[in-house]
């Protein structure tokens, strides 16, 4: 495990946010794998106070187009990583510790889902993400802001949302987690400032909404009803997996 602390803002700073952030071997939960996880504690501004980092060697071979996307192959993960179980029983420790923080998590669907599946897999938590749906308060600003600024066009990844905000970045930085945590940070923060803090229920709702219109657009454009299906209405768990 790597932990990086960042440098206070000052000393009375406190943790108001705890981000998490995966780079997986694909987008299956629950066939494919984590192989980079981060979890950070974060400020009111969004400034970064503590960060965990760590690297999974999964065990199973890392796709090409997965590779291309984060830049992490088999050979640097069998090198650097470290055996699954162990990264996993340390993670939730510190989740454990930060569970009363808001939880933030950029698409809280997709990393809430791995995190639970990886936690099942190993032995670690049969109830990480229903727990974490029940018991914890969760934000997530790109459903958020999806809902909020439903008109607006273009796309809405997380470089999409920050340039949106006017939040500074470095793109050749993005796609690593470290970096998606950081950025995360700032975005959650100005797009909570426009909007306000969401319920988790109202967050659902929006998502479940968004989904079954999204189901229908792709109905109309002759998609079939495999494609269509693959559109999860589920948030913040997506519970098929």
């Amino acid at each position: 495990m790597h932990e990086r602390k960042a440098e206070r803002v000052a000393e009375k700073t406190e943790a108001v946010y705890c981000l998490a952030d995966c780079e997986t071997t694909g987008v299956d939960a629950l066939n494919d794998r984590i192989i980079q996880l981060v979890v950070a504690t974060a400020d009111v501004e969004g400034n970064v106070l503590e960060c965990w980092e760590w690297f999974i060697n999964p065990d199973v071979p890392v796709p090409d187009e997965a590779a291309e996307v984060h830049g992490f192959s088999n050979e640097y993960l069998a090198e650097n990583g470290r055996p699954a179980a162990e990264v996993f029983a340390e993670a939730i420790g510190v989740f454990r510790e930060h569970w009363k923080l808001i939880q933030v998590q950029y698409n809280m669907n997709f990393d809430l889902t791995f995190l639970d599946a990886e936690f099942k897999r190993w032995g670690i938590a049969d109830n990480f993400g229903a727990a974490m749906s029940e018991y914890a308060r969760l934000y997530d600003c790109y459903v958020t802001d999806r809902a909020c600024d439903k008109y607006r066009k273009g796309k809405r990844k997380l470089l999409n949302l920050a340039d949106h905000y006017g939040v500074e970045y470095n793109e050749d930085e993005l796609h690593n987690a470290l970096a998606d945590v950081a950025l995360t940070a700032k975005v959650a923060v100005a797009v909570r400032n426009k909007y306000g803090l969401p319920t988790n229920q109202q967050q659902a709702d929006w998502h479940r909404s968004w989904a079954e219109n999204f189901r229908d657009y792709l109905r109309r454009n002759g998609k079939t009803e495999e494609e269509v299906a693959g559109v999860s209405g589920d948030w913040p768990l997506r519970k098929e997996n």
